[in-house]
């Protein structure tokens, strides 16, 4: 087929030009009949005793054949095809000459015996579970293997010979057009609508056989077809049959299935398909990342570490000072407490006395709030005393440190009234997190929110104190 599109690029200028100097109803050439089409299809039961390899031959000069056999297509003048699966099989024939396309009759061939040898590989194997058996494939619109269901590659890019995600280098560089795109889908769901795209199974029943449920592509809808893995080449060919795709860069490719294995394994699969049709945007290829049904249905989300607050200073120098080593911070009598996520954002939109009275449950208590204060000083890079006023006016001393995260370890767990039902504590572990800080415009700390975290839910009760 890209021979066929070089031939019509060169010929239609042509064909301009001498229309245009000689006649304007000149034509490009006599359209064949097909009856001088000569072509062979020949069962070399030599090398298979059923007649599964066959030879396809086009002797008609000047001309380029279209072959559809069945399992696949071709656009090469000696072709040899090799079904695995004993059964009838019609062997289609166009042929572009310059006179047009013309179709002969298609020959019927008989293969009596399978020969599995032919699908004998591991990439067979991977794409259908066997003989057989059938595997059912899905887009990872999730991300649950991939980083997205989507990723964006040069037209010199090709197989990934360990498999996986994209390493770039040597490996599945065939040229030198070779670049890729991989987009987290996460922040670029613009790419592709979120949602079910249907299913994609290949099986080894009989034959190589796939049916696709287009689920976004309403017209395409349910399709049923056949495929043919290029083991040397590292390409797969489907035949009345599209890879699930989105409907929105179903224009932009126009060869749908002829498809470049990327990667393929038990779990993930890769297909690249050329987009070459986009009036806005140059060739390249489109790579469809999918993973198998069974993969994504038992599929668990791995354990994420905890978002971190936004603070990341040095808490002791913060607290204290890099002169006299000690500093007084007052409770705030304006915002003295609210919860926040393990992010450090707050979860409550208050910003004065009157958002805690209006809320109708969060208590504030101005008269105790005065009293409260903390006098941290350093002794040491991460060490220190300090001493706590309670509400009440009772002082609390001791020693405490900084760990690597923050987080400032008392010698002992605290906990006084703060206002009615709500009390200032520390965690069981004594500690409390500094998890944002407050700063004017010259870079001054005007403000410290410490916060307590919850032993069950993922969140902080933060405590806001001023200097």
């Amino acid at each position: 087929m890209k021979h066929f599109k070089y031939i019509l690029a060169m010929l239609l200028p042509l064909c301009l030009v001498i229309s245009c100097i000689v006649d304007d109803n000149y034509e490009l050439g006599v359209l064949l009949d097909p009856s001088e089409i000569q072509f062979r299809v020949v069962q070399d039961f030599e090398a298979d005793p059923g007649g599964n390899t066959v030879i396809l031959i086009n002797d008609t000069p000047e001309t380029i054949p279209v072959w559809n056999f069945g399992t696949g297509k071709s656009n090469r003048q000696v072709d040899t095809v090799r079904y695995a699966f004993k059964g009838s099989y019609e062997i289609h024939l166009s042929i572009v000459s310059g006179g047009g396309l013309v179709q002969v009759e298609p020959v019927t061939i008989e293969v009596t015996e399978d020969n599995l040898n032919y699908v004998d590989d591991p990439l067979w194997t991977a794409i259908s579970g066997g003989v057989g058996e059938e595997k059912t494939w899905v887009l990872d619109i999730d991300a649950k293997f991939f980083n997205g269901p989507l990723f964006f590659f040069g037209t010199d890019n090709g197989y990934l010979a360990e498999g996986g995600q994209w390493s770039g280098g040597e490996t599945g560089c065939y040229g030198d057009d070779c670049w890729s795109w991989e987009p987290d889908y996460v922040g670029n769901e613009w790419l592709m609508e979120h949602g079910d795209y249907g299913t994609m199974t290949f099986n080894l029943k009989g034959g190589p056989f796939v049916k696709v449920e287009h689920l976004k592509i309403p017209q395409r809808g349910s399709e049923s077809g056949t495929y043919f893995i290029d083991i040397d080449n590292k390409t797969l060919t489907m035949t009345n049959a599209t890879p699930l795709h989105d409907i929105g860069r179903d224009p932009v490719v126009s060869q749908w299935g002829n498809i470049r294995l990327i990667s393929l394994t038990e779990d993930s699969m890769q297909l690249g398909v050329i987009r070459d049709s986009d009036p806005n945007d140059g060739t390249a290829m489109l790579v469809y990342n999918y993973i198998s049904k069974e993969y994504s249905d038992n599929w668990v989300p791995g354990d994420e570490p905890d978002p971190e607050p936004p603070y990341q200073g040095d808490a002791n120098a913060d607290l204290t000072t890099s002169v006299t080593t000690s500093k007084r911070w007052e409770m705030s009598q304006i915002t003295p407490y609210n919860w926040t996520d393990l992010a450090g954002d707050f979860l409550n939109d208050w910003n004065g006395p009157q958002d805690y009275i209006g809320s109708g449950w969060a208590p504030f208590d101005l008269d105790m709030l005065k009293n409260i204060s903390l006098t941290l000083s350093k002794t040491g890079s991460n060490s220190g005393d300090y001493s706590f006023t309670n509400g009440s006016g009772e002082v609390i001393s001791g020693s405490y440190s900084v760990d690597d995260e923050n987080n400032i370890i008392f010698d002992r767990f605290i906990s006084f009234g703060l206002s009615g039902w709500l009390n200032f504590a520390t965690t069981s572990e004594n500690g409390l997190r500094l998890i944002r800080t407050e700063t004017d415009a010259l870079g001054n700390i005007t403000g410290i929110w410490l916060g307590q975290k919850d032993p069950a839910k993922p969140e902080y009760l933060a405590y806001h104190f001023v200097p």
